[in-house]
């Protein structure tokens, strides 16, 4: 086989892990995974201040079926906004792994008074995916939520 045989083969390898990951919800290195409806996310997760205060901001891009998974030590009433957040979301507020609330289709932000997505109810986790999934995939509130990490 010649070099450019190779490199074309491994060009196409890597490109199909790629599509994988991109379009199909794969536990790679133990990474965490969000199931409802037995449609699964890659998460990533944000558990710090910081990292929930920087959330999606300035992201251009989310693989189809990963999301982000907000952490909070204890239930509260949240807020969430988009400012700075390029990509349109759902946003899922999550109690005991219950869905509670559903904010479909919010669309980014890029001005100083963005609107806010309040709970209306205490919640411990909150979790955004693109925007459309949540009615694509029949994702609705009173379901379960089932977080493997």
């Amino acid at each position: 086989m010649t070099n450019s045989l190779k490199y074309f083969a491994i060009l196409i390898l890597i490109i199909l892990i790629a599509i994988i990951y991109y379009f199909l919800p794969i536990n790679i290195l133990g990474q965490p995974l969000a199931c409802i409806n037995s449609q699964c996310f890659n998460l990533e997760i944000a558990q710090t201040s910081k990292e929930r205060q920087q959330g999606l901001m300035h992201r251009t891009i989310l693989p189809t079926k990963n999301g982000m998974l907000f952490v909070f030590p204890e239930s509260r009433l949240l807020k969430f906004w988009m400012k700075d957040t390029l990509i349109p979301l759902d946003i899922i507020y999550i109690q005991n792994n219950q869905i509670t609330e559903i904010y479909k289709n919010v669309q980014p932000c890029q001005v100083t008074n963005c609107p806010n997505y309040p709970s209306g109810v205490a919640n411990n986790m909150a979790l955004e995916i693109n925007a459309g999934l949540s009615q694509k995939f029949d994702i609705n509130v009173g379901q379960t939520i089932t977080i493997n990490q």
